[in-house]
């Protein structure tokens, strides 16, 4: 229990602390310096936060996820489909499935992420996460990875915001 709860607070502390750096102050209305001066800012996080860490793709309806290529042979990724679109990473502990997080597109099930715009189009990306449900009884090792594979979820942030029009939640 007291270990859960550990896990979870060193998720939520580390997602929104990438939030944070994400999202920074926002003014109304920003000159054009500003603006350039942001997207510069914003280029550089993304930069730092992803040297030399590779990449895989996952193509969704809406949007190709990234996610840290050291983990492509050990998470699962499914797509569903059913009223509301979601991506759910899973991968195996123990010869037992583990969900580790889900992306969500549309409906309003977890925490907001942010808002994915194209053109006129937009849609609210959210995530739920697992890590309060991950497993007890496994080992150390197994835990800090699951610990690791879920703040893996600034790394998909960071490439949306990078390849697409997405706005991170304020």
């Amino acid at each position: 229990m007291k270990m859960n709860m550990f896990r979870l607070a060193a998720f939520a502390v580390a997602f929104m602390m990438m939030l944070s750096l994400l999202t920074g102050c926002k003014s109304n209305k920003a000159s054009k310096s500003d603006t350039a001066k942001k997207s510069t800012e914003s280029k550089e996080i993304t930069d730092s936060e992803n040297s030399g860490e590779e990449v895989f793709d996952i193509k969704t309806d809406y949007c190709t996820l990234k996610y840290p290529e050291e983990y492509k042979d050990t998470v699962k990724t499914t797509v569903i489909n059913t009223g509301v679109y979601a991506v759910c990473f899973t991968t195996t502990v123990n010869n037992n499935e583990v969900k580790i997080f889900d992306i969500v597109f549309g409906g309003e099930e977890g925490y907001k992420l942010g808002t994915l715009k194209d053109g006129k189009k937009s849609i609210d990306v959210y995530v739920k996460d697992y890590s309060a449900d991950f497993p007890k009884d496994i080992s150390e090792e197994d835990s800090n990875r699951l610990d690791v594979m879920a703040q893996k979820i600034n790394v998909i942030i960071s490439n949306l915001q990078k390849d697409y029009d997405f706005e991170i939640a304020g």
